[in-house]
């Protein structure tokens, strides 16, 4: 084992790409940062990656968490109506199944990351937590097959 970088951008999860590039989801900033780097590289050349807006990628695999944070702390979860509360398998429910409004694509377009939401506490530098299925599942997954996610 080597150490490929030791950039300060707080990594989290780590994901290749069919070309090769290394792909990094750091919880750094205030909705994490995803970043690209090509491995033995120089340290300078590394590529930000921005969300996007969803759209299909034909071959694509979807980078996707193999566990989900999922609580209510973030939202009024009484449905005035029936005056009960969401349980936590609704919750779940719901946010795993609504499609993403953005996403992270890979610099050779194999491979993506859904950009749920961000719950940020405390300044947007390393100091501050952040919440998200992303930054905090305990690893990423890309099916075995490729298929079309959107």
């Amino acid at each position: 084992m080597t150490i490929e970088r030791d950039n300060p951008l707080d990594p989290v999860n780590l994901a290749f790409d069919k070309s090769g590039d290394l792909l990094v989801l750091s919880s750094y900033g205030p909705e994490g940062t995803f970043y690209s780097f090509r491995p033995g590289s120089p340290e300078d050349q590394m590529k930000v990656l921005t969300a996007q807006e969803t759209r299909p990628h034909p071959g694509a695999l979807a980078l996707l968490p193999v566990n989900y944070w999922n609580n209510g702390e973030f939202a009024n979860q009484l449905d005035f109506t029936t005056l009960s509360y969401a349980t936590l398998a609704e919750m779940f429910a719901h946010d795993v199944s609504t499609p993403k409004a953005r996403q992270y694509v890979s610099p050779d377009g194999s491979l993506f990351l859904p950009a749920g939401r961000v719950f940020e506490q405390g300044p947007a530098d390393s100091t501050g937590w952040r919440f998200s299925d992303n930054l905090d599942t305990y690893g990423s997954r890309a099916p075995r097959r490729a298929r079309e996610f959107t």
